[in-house]
């Protein structure tokens, strides 16, 4: 899976990548490496960035999309769970 995350992803700007929930019910060799995938992605140009929390990665989404205010932008998360609920937090603050 990882693999193909990173093939997809390389087609992007920026990546911001979450930190991975329940990593204890995998073997570390089967683990997501967000700190890789950030890695490779710096090999082809692409700006990526972790975050140890979901607080934390809106943070940094926030900041960056208000850094760029004026320029037409598309965030899209994509998870199989709530993000601790920062998709709703970071539209609410979109649109104010």
């Amino acid at each position: 899976m990882q693999a193909g995350f990173m093939r997809a992803l390389a087609l992007a700007d920026e990546v911001y990548l979450g930190a991975v929930a329940q990593t204890n019910k995998l073997k570390a060799e089967e683990r997501f490496d967000a700190d890789a995938v950030i890695q490779f992605l710096d090999t082809q140009g692409v700006h990526g960035h972790t975050a140890a929390t979901n607080a934390a990665l809106l943070a940094t989404i926030s900041a960056q999309v208000k850094a760029t205010q004026g320029r037409s932008q598309l965030v899209v998360f994509f998870t199989n769970g709530s993000f601790d609920g920062i998709i709703q937090q970071f539209a609410a603050g979109a649109k104010g």
